[in-house]
């Protein structure tokens, strides 16, 4: 089982939620996470509020609450800051790697 393509249209689902209104179908008020299963582990989503780097990016943190980090005393994490995953083009990225794995051509 290789979970992380599964992982590609997930994330953009995930993403949705973090972008619309409550109303919309967006996260409730006061969240800022969300999570879901993906080939049954437990896979989640949350915004981070503090500063990230020394230009003082927020960013999203992507866990795998199903499996522990290389240390073995947290979970395997992904953090990624607005301005990478925006203006440095990984979320473009993702959606045509997600648009691949959706086509079965990844």
């Amino acid at each position: 089982m290789n979970l992380y393509p599964a992982l590609l249209p997930l994330i953009l689902i995930m993403f949705e939620f973090f972008t619309k209104m409550p109303h919309e179908g967006g996260l409730p008020h006061g969240t800022i996470s969300t999570d879901d299963l993906v080939e049954g582990e437990d896979i989640g989503l949350t915004r981070l509020m503090g500063r990230l780097n020394a230009r003082g990016d927020q960013g999203y943190s992507l866990y795998n609450y199903s499996r522990k980090g290389f240390e073995g005393s947290s979970y395997q994490p992904l953090i990624v800051s607005d301005s990478y995953l925006f203006q440095g083009g990984f979320f473009d990225t993702w959606k045509e790697l997600a648009k691949k794995y959706e086509n079965d051509t990844l």
